[in-house]
């Protein structure tokens, strides 16, 4: 296969960011092939490297994207989500996101955060949303996760809230964040 429609094949996903696993499988390649193609690819400027196992097709990958596979199973929660639906006015380097463990890590000058959460909470799809490959949380759903992760949540835009999707998220959480939640309300 050339490296042409491997190029295709990876553009037609949609995705703009690829971990090592997801390109070797995607083009079939066995490990020792597979290091001497990306190398190449690298070389030529036809991938970018953004870290050990991770690449871009270009500098204009999305960062949200990049949260969300750097560390897997995880989604992009907390301010950071509060700041992509227009609540928060707080720009910053860092997307947070949450996962089944702690993590950080600095890529191209943005660091990536990750707080543990509850296992029965992570997997819990309720609040979160798929689009463009990237898996984020809901404003009720951020903001639910900044109070159990005892972070102040950045409610610039408070209207946007909407009080019959925040109640009915919180159930699933401890009684201390259903006190939070109704403390904003």
């Amino acid at each position: 296969m050339s490296q042409v429609k491997r190029l295709q094949l990876i553009q037609k996903t949609g995705k703009t960011v690829f971990s090592a696993s997801f390109l070797r499988q995607t083009w079939q390649l066995s490990e020792a092939n597979f290091k001497i193609t990306v190398k190449r690819m690298v070389d030529r400027g036809l991938l970018l490297r953004l870290a050990k196992g991770l690449y871009a097709l270009s500098e204009d990958y999305s960062a949200y994207e990049l949260a969300n596979t750097l560390v897997a199973p995880s989604y992009v929660s907390l301010n950071s989500a509060l700041f992509y639906h227009g609540i928060s006015f707080q720009a910053s380097e860092r997307i947070e996101s949450v996962a089944n463990f702690g993590y950080r890590r600095r890529i191209d000058d943005r660091e990536y955060v990750y707080y543990k959460i509850k296992k029965s909470l992570l997997y819990d799809t309720n609040g979160l949303i798929t689009k463009n490959s990237v898996t984020i949380a809901t404003i009720e759903r951020a903001t639910v996760d900044c109070f159990y992760l005892r972070i102040a949540p950045n409610l610039d835009n408070i209207d946007k809230l909407n009080s019959a999707r925040l109640e009915a998220l919180v159930g699933k959480y401890p009684s201390w964040v259903k006190k939070q939640v109704k403390s904003v309300l």
